[in-house]
């Protein structure tokens, strides 16, 4: 089968509604390995005291009434709908009565209800963040295994998902449980743990440490070890690199039997090991809990102690100046058909401490709490951000929008606030700084965010020259896809508006989707990319700055075709500074970056030879048409007189029309074929000179379909198939407007053939054929021109043109009023296009989104 043929599949099945819901059955991406053994989630929390039930494995999977089929957990899928997921677990009656039980989900996505014994216990509002749920000991039984159903929904909307469904450029969603699930089993008087705070003295000398303590004593029956409801709460520290032990600090309180209370504990580390990223240094934290003299619970999991801080020069850590040289970090797997595992993170993190970088920056999705750990054991700052991209300001000014971001912070604090590597919490990308509503956005989030952390905050920005919002303490600015020279001025511009010390690059990127060229002086090549981080290092190297992110470490993939990106069946975004994750494909890019980093010998980047971006099969269309035009032109005098009389007098055309004067149907029917040959060309033309607008791709995302932007994809990148495809679906254009044209007729008085319409439709397109010699040029004359947004506006008039024509035919043939026609005939076209807007409007909130694009674009 050919591409071409291929590419007419993929077409008819991506628009027939429904089809793509019955043809693929689930396909499910896993880890090469997961979690077997308990110890394996030590990173998380070790403890003498409790132990961890793995429930990784095979779960059932099905939808509501089916009978479903075994599936591994953690695994994700990529499909909208509700579905079931069930395990069994065992516990034996000793362990019911004597322990309590804590289901834990490292993540599962979108939003999910949990039940167990088949009542509901939870209901997960959506997120990928960490979290735990208490069972309580009258849900669980002995006498036969215990059950747990998750019924997960995968719908992403354009309202009140975290992300929307709008998402340009972001890494493909993993929907189901896709990371570890287990059972922890502890005390029935145990440790809960609500927030860790600390502070470091400005001689850094002394760490400050408060712990938020939560003891639950959920004592079923008289317990040997249990005497009373006094305890005492002992806090230390363990470096665990030296292994000195700080005196532990203790508090007492009073637990009755089946409550809660909380506690407060204040504790000092005097000369402190802080870690750096140099030298990540880690301690651990050891929370034991007693009654009398007999330590009945414990908690040791590690953390790291440092002090971030911004200047008016800059950043300082540890009151020593700092840069932040840091990468986006996506993580990813080869060809996006599994789920990238621990080894792939701890594999894909050493990659980018050798190579020199001492931050990352995970954007547009929540970090696994592997990489939260690795990052700190490696020495790697992180920057991790809320799921929110160019949020609408109509949504962004909504009291429900903003109190669904606020809950959705407070369990990310709640899931990640006990990892030392988070240095700061983002919230969210693309904004524009004077946009309406965002100042307070931030302050709200700011105080949500620092309540529990140390976390310093920032969001990212379009770059311009304009009034940014307060309530933040970094402004993160985008440079992906900006001119280098224009990225340095625009940076200088800023700087000097917001200060050197709350002004960093949140990620600065290139495109490299040029396959096969050689040279720099070819846009969009590997090499172009390598000599973009070049200059862009080079910069970094003089004066006083916060740091930057270059965007990104990794090739990863999304979940539609991007057309920026270039189009491709695996659905690659071309970002990366290698390849894909696991492949051992080095670019030139990353050549470049380890030699300014680690300041080896310089490398040299091929200038090359410049090529021409003017696809041939444009020109050859434009030459075969030109001469299918003249075989008909030349053909007989009558094809002449008439295609003369048609163009220059349609009145009188339209009326021999009408009157049932002969026309030859054979050359009407190759008139149909030639004219939408000339307008695929220029449609084509037009399309393949999009194919580098953010603009144009963020235009089409906002009717949240990826099945239209992956046809997009495809017809901007092969011109050959898509004139093919267009021509087609132009002839299928020309018969509904035949059709329409009949069917309307059934309003009116006089008699009106199928043949009238269809001779009415064809010949009111006869100017198309002036456009012969355009199609040759068009696309090297509008290809980087000033000009080109000018000859976007004449092509439209020139279409609005014939769309009169046809009204003339039409009411000639129906032999009534011009301005009735004209009236309904605009009044159906402009209600149709309202009826369309406001449908997405309704659904997909497409109008906020598509005026937010033209914001970002500058347009308005």
């Amino acid at each position: 089968m050919t591409g071409t043929v291929r590419f007419f599949v993929f077409v008819v099945i991506l628009l027939i509604p429904g089809l793509t819901e019955i043809l693929p059955q689930i396909i499910f991406r896993e880890p090469e390995s997961t979690v077997k053994r308990s110890s394996e989630l030590d990173y998380l929390e070790k403890s003498e005291l409790r132990s961890k039930i793995i429930l990784n494995g095979g779960w059932k999977f099905s939808k509501e009434g089916d009978d479903g089929y075994i599936i591994q957990v953690p695994s994700a899928f990529n499909r909208p709908g509700e579905f079931i997921f069930e395990r069994e677990f065992q516990l034996s009656k000793k362990d019911i009565n004597s322990s309590t039980f804590q289901l834990h989900f490292l993540g599962l996505n979108y939003s999910a209800e949990v039940s167990v014994n088949s009542f509901v216990i939870y209901k997960h509002g959506g997120g990928e963040y960490p979290f735990a749920i208490s069972l309580a000991r009258d849900l669980l039984i002995y006498e036969k295994p215990n059950k747990i159903s998750i019924k997960i929904s995968s719908f992403l909307d354009s309202r009140n998902t975290l992300p929307f469904r709008q998402r340009f450029l972001n890494p493909l969603p993993s929907f189901g449980i896709f990371r570890d699930v287990y059972l922890l089993k502890s005390p029935q008087v145990h440790i809960n743990r609500n927030y860790f705070k600390y502070r470091v003295s400005s001689d850094g000398k002394k760490v400050s440490t408060v712990s938020g303590i939560k003891i639950s004593n959920f004592t079923f029956q008289r317990d040997t070890l249990i005497n009373g409801d006094q305890f005492s709460l002992k806090v230390g520290f363990r470096n665990m690199t030296t292994g000195e032990i700080t005196e532990a600090a203790s508090g007492s309180i009073t637990v009755k039997r089946g409550k809660e209370a909380n506690i407060t504990i204040s504790a000092d580390i005097v000369n402190p090991r802080l870690w750096t990223p140099s030298q990540p240094d880690r301690y651990e934290i050891r929370y034991e809990l007693y009654n009398g003299s007999v330590k009945i619970d414990e908690i040791n999991r590690p953390y790291s102690f440092y002090h971030l801080e911004r200047s008016d020069s800059g950043l300082n850590l540890n009151n020593q100046p700092f840069v932040l040289q840091g990468v986006t970090y996506i993580p990813s797997s080869p060809g996006g058909a599994g789920l990238p595992g621990y080894a792939d993170f701890e594999s894909d993190l050493r990659i980018i401490k050798e190579t020199g970088f001492n931050a990352v920056r995970i954007p547009m999705m929540l970090p696994h709490p592997y990489i939260l750990d690795a990052c700190e054991r490696l020495g790697l700052l992180v920057f991790a951000e809320l799921p929110l991209n160019s949020v609408p300001s109509d949504l962004l000014i909504e009291n429900n929008y903003r109190s669904r971001v606020r809950n959705y912070l407070n369990q990310f604090v709640r899931g990640y606030s006990g990892y030392g590597a988070i240095a700061a919490i983002g919230f969210g990308t693309g904004y524009i700084g004077d946009q309406a509503g965002v100042a307070e956005f931030f302050t709200d989030l700011k105080s949500t965010a620092q309540k529990g952390t140390n976390w310093l905050t920032y969001a990212s920005f379009i770059p311009a020259d304009i009034t940014y919002p307060d309530g933040i303490d970094f402004y993160g600015i985008e440079f992906s896809g900006m001119p280098f020279e224009q990225m340095t001025e625009t940076y200088k511009v800023l700087q000097e508006k917001l200060g050197k010390g709350r002004l960093f690059v949140s990620e600065a990127g290139y495109l490299a989707n040029l396959k096969g060229a050689s040279g720099y002086i070819n846009p969009s090549s590997f090499e172009a990319q390598a000599k973009y981080f070049q200059d862009m290092l080079t910069f970094f190297e003089t004066g006083n700055h916060s740091g930057w992110f270059l965007h990104t470490m990794f090739d990863y993939h999304a979940s539609y075709s991007s057309i920026v990106s270039g189009y491709n069946s695996e659905k690659l975004i071309n970002y990366g500074i290698l390849g894909e994750s696991g492949k051992k494909e080095t670019r030139l890019a990353y050549k470049v970056i380890m030699s300014k980093m680690l300041n080896l010998e310089r490398v040299t980047i091929p200038i090359g030879i410049a090529k021409h971006d003017a696809p041939m099969e444009f020109i050859i269309a434009g030459i075969l048409l030109a001469f299918m035009t003249g075989l008909m032109v030349n053909s007989g005098r009558k094809f002449r007189e008439e295609a003369l009389r048609a163009l220059m007098r349609p009145y009188n055309f339209f009326s021999d029309v009408r009157d049932h004067r002969m026309i030859s149907g054979m050359q009407t029917f190759l008139l149909a074929m030639i004219t939408a040959g000339i307008m695929s060309v220029v449609f084509m033309s037009l399309l393949y000179n999009l194919k580098d607008s953010v603009l144009f791709e963020k235009f089409l995302l906002s009717f949240s379909s990826e099945n239209i932007i992956n046809i997009m994809s495809y017809l901007t990148r092969h011109p050959l198939q898509g004139m093919l495809v267009m021509t087609v679906l132009f002839l299928i254009k020309f018969l509904v407007l035949t059709i329409g044209i009949r069917l309307f007729a059934s309003f009116v008085m006089n008699k009106v053939y199928l043949s009238h319409s269809y001779y009415i439709t064809i010949w009111s397109f006869i100017p198309v054929l002036l456009l012969i010699p355009v199609t040759v040029v068009l696309y090297q004359f509008i290809h980087q021109n000033e000009l080109a947004v000018y000859i976007y506006w004449a092509l439209g008039i020139f279409f609005f043109w014939i769309l009169l024509r046809i009204l003339k035919g039409v009411y000639v043939i129906y032999d009534t009023n011009p301005l009735k026609v004209y009236g309904y005939g605009f009044l159906i076209l402009l209600g149709a296009a309202a009826a369309v807007l406001l449908y997405y409007q309704i659904n997909d909130a497409a109008f906020f989104f598509i005026m937010r694009a033209f914001a970002e674009s500058g347009v308005v």
